[in-house]
């Protein structure tokens, strides 16, 4: 089954069972943040915030020493989630110039893929196949809902709005699923291909980013009525990026 109307809530008590991306599936693809910034680990472990500015992006570094980090995906344009190096997750929030860290479970090597959809929810693909929606509350608790199965062969997904995001399938075409109240309800894009993509993070409900597997640059692509998505070239020289989120 590739999707299930009914969300069977499960509150978390004890650890988490869910991690990282399996081999030839982009490493992490997020999340929900205000159209205009997302962020980057590069080889050398550092954490930039990447900011539109003018027609490409300006980076601004967050951290240092994030060399072990497995996925990140941003929840808002000052908070993300991270899987630990030690397979725990933890949320991050930047607040007075510095993060704050919560960890918020253990047990994340089971996870596959990670999307932000919203300031308190993400989506996870796990190893054996499931959707699952994940939500914290205010105490930064996290409850789960298994959406659907028969997921393991998505290469990405990327969340572009609450219960709105792209699958990128494993020849690179691309599928939008939404649920607009009467559960997840596909919709392919045809003229829409990212076998290419190496990286991919959301930013909203209309716009993402690619890093290019074959060039190393830095795409954006813009929802446009009548063209659908239109790709733009924001940067080069994204070869040393390994997360985006």
């Amino acid at each position: 089954m590739r999707v299930m109307r009914m969300m069977a809530s499960v509150a978390l008590a004890a650890a988490m069972l869910v991690g990282m991306s399996a081999p030839g599936a982009v490493a992490v693809s997020p999340e929900v943040t205000d159209g205009d910034s997302f962020l980057e680990i590069n080889s050398s472990g550092q954490l930039t915030k990447w900011v539109r500015s003018f027609d490409t992006f300006s980076g601004y570094v967050r951290g240092t020493g994030w060399d072990g980090t497995r996925a990140i995906t941003s929840l808002t344009s000052e908070a993300l989630v991270e899987i630990k190096p030690d397979h725990q997750l933890a949320k991050w929030t930047w607040r007075l110039g510095q993060w704050h860290q919560q960890i918020a479970g253990s047990g994340w090597q089971t996870a596959r893929l990670i999307t932000g959809i919203g300031r308190d929810r993400f989506l996870e693909i796990n190893t054996a196949g499931e959707l699952v929606v994940w939500e914290f509350n205010l105490a930064d608790q996290l409850t789960r809902w298994v959406i659907g199965t028969g997921w393991g062969d998505a290469k990405a997904i990327v969340g572009l709005g609450d219960l709105d995001f792209l699958e990128i399938h494993a020849d690179g075409s691309v599928s939008e699923w939404i649920d607009q109240g009467d559960g997840l309800q596909e919709h392919p894009l045809p003229g829409l291909t990212l076998s290419d993509a190496r990286l991919v993070a959301g930013l909203d409900w209309q716009r993402f980013v690619v890093v290019t597997a074959s060039t190393g640059d830095l795409v954006e692509y813009s929802y446009n009525p009548t063209q659908g998505y239109v790709p733009i070239r924001r940067g080069t020289g994204w070869q040393g990026a390994r997360l985006i989120g």
